[in-house]
């Protein structure tokens, strides 16, 4: 449910920095097309190793706090969580790639300083991404889920954790592609900060809620 909220809120962020602010978009980023490449390189990658580290983490934070759960419970909760990523990471392909796709689009324009075209090319993205996983991914991912459970040979208690968490993020699937672009959004018009800002906020949170509700 937070990862949802999450997403949503990175979405809602996209709104409002390309349609209401995008006269200033601009001016408030680096431009990429001047100046040294490998400085420009560094400025884009820094932040992006830094989120991917952060991802890592929070993972890491999950999986070690699932592994607290009395012995009844957590040898079949870790190996739930460990499976249902694999598959996860199966289906989250696809939206890596309409975000690659979409930031080539998104690059020549911000090359030609158009924003209002990056603006377009990524509310496409947006839309097409939010109707292929609603009305495809979402329904198609719950209907083999009986079928992926049988694949990975899931039993017990881990096949009942598998399910509960794996429905849970095929739901928001949606969200989580929604991510995939805003990000891209970002760090295609020389933004590769902000990604990084929601990411320490996420992981502080996603520690504080596991403590809690873990």
């Amino acid at each position: 449910l937070f990862l949802f909220l999450f997403h949503t809120l990175d979405f809602m962020l996209y709104t409002s920095y390309f349609i209401f602010e995008e006269d200033r978009t601009l001016g408030k980023v680096r431009d990429l097309t001047t100046g040294s490449i490998p400085g420009s390189v560094w400025y884009l990658a820094w932040p992006i190793i830094l989120a991917s580290l952060l991802q890592v983490t929070m993972g890491i934070a999950d999986m070690a706090m699932v592994g607290r759960l009395p012995a009844d419970r957590s040898t079949a909760a870790v190996a739930a969580m460990g499976s249902s990523l694999f598959v996860l990471m199966f289906v989250l392909t696809l939206g890596f790639a309409i975000a690659t796709g979409s930031a080539v689009l998104m690059a020549r324009r911000t090359g030609e300083k158009d924003i209002t075209a990056v603006a377009n090319v990524s509310a496409n993205a947006l839309t097409f991404t939010f109707v292929l996983c609603v009305f495809v991914l979402t329904p198609l991912s719950l209907l083999l889920l009986r079928p992926i459970l049988l694949f990975v040979k899931a039993e017990g208690q881990t096949a009942l954790f598998m399910t509960q968490y794996l429905k849970i993020s095929f739901y928001g699937l949606a969200a989580m592609f929604l991510l995939f672009i805003c990000n891209s959004t970002f760090r295609t018009t020389g933004d590769a900060r902000t990604p990084l800002v929601l990411l320490f906020v996420v992981n502080a949170i996603n520690l504080f809620l596991n403590w809690v509700l873990i």
